[in-house]
């Protein structure tokens, strides 16, 4: 049994310009929303906007996880290993992939120091696979959310 407690994402300190292109892009598709004569669009944007603002704030709570021979907890919820096919890890990113095709892959944070007890505890139950971040992967990091 493996226990660890971890932030529940990686929190980037966004800066004033962060902010300042943010405000411009919703400003620039706001104008076109109002040029297009589209005010459902422009309420859309003002929401998202705002929201984005929120979201971007909003630190990390430090989540407790547990893997045992049966499956993976995260905090009180139970994940059975036989949900699962295989499993990745990239530097602090531990993937699970679903045996079902459209669900996407269960992502949680782990400590560095517990990553070889980690993978030789996963491999006893699965393969482990090369992963590819995702499109909006890629973005996410690009622009610090």
């Amino acid at each position: 049994m493996l226990k660890w407690s971890c932030p529940e994402f990686e929190y980037q300190e966004k800066n004033n310009t962060w902010f300042l292109i943010a405000i411009a892009v919703a400003v620039i598709i706001g104008l076109f929303a109002l040029w297009q004569a589209n005010f459902l669009f422009l309420i859309f944007i003002v929401i998202a906007a705002l929201m984005v603002a929120v979201w971007s704030q909003k630190k990390p709570k430090t989540v407790n996880f547990m893997l045992d021979d049966r499956g993976l907890w995260i905090e009180n919820i139970f994940y059975s290993f036989n949900k699962f096919d295989s499993f990745a890890i990239k530097p602090e990113s531990l993937m699970f992939k679903h045996k079902e095709r459209f669900k996407p892959y269960l992502i949680i944070n782990f400590n560095k120091d517990d990553l070889e007890a980690i993978r030789k505890h996963l491999l006893d139950f699965f393969p482990e696979i090369e992963y590819n971040d995702s499109l909006i992967e890629a973005f996410t990091r690009l622009f610090k959310f």
